[in-house]
């Protein structure tokens, strides 16, 4: 579920610019020694070859067919490699905490019939909905 919502609501869909120290192949894309390029993480966090429902909130995204957790090469909410987001880390851990204390004090439903999607921009942010949480 963590997981998952890591995915869906990626924050910063389009990350700081980048530059190309050496000549450097991707795939089968040639990237100048020089080149200025603008990751886009949203590209591999929303990819329809990825994920059976790339714009949906699925959980089961990271399940196996057995229902073991696995964790797919296309998850990167933080990026990759030595540019990886330095706070990780506590977005992880606050994330875990927030969701476990939720589902241990309280009992959360919608209130009425609402679609959970993203209104795009230079970040990411849902659009309004309700939620009643009942404490237990």
């Amino acid at each position: 579920m963590v997981h998952e919502i890591q995915r869906f609501s990626n924050i910063v869909s389009i990350r700081v610019p980048r530059y190309c120290i050496r000549d450097t192949m991707i795939q089968k894309f040639h990237l100048r020694k020089g080149t200025i390029f603008i990751p886009n993480m949203a590209s591999a966090l929303y990819d329809a070859n990825e994920w059976e429902t790339p714009l949906a909130f699925n959980p089961n995204h990271f399940l196996d067919k057995e229902g073991n957790f696995i964790c797919r090469e296309a998850f990167i909410p933080f990026s990759l490699g030595h540019r990886a987001c330095l706070g990780e880390n506590l977005a992880k851990t606050e994330l875990f905490l927030f969701f476990t204390n939720l589902v241990q004090t309280s009992i959360s439903t919608w209130l009425t019939d609402q679609k959970l999607d993203v209104i795009w921009g230079g970040t990411l942010h849902p659009h309004s909905f309700e939620i009643c949480a009942i404490p237990r």
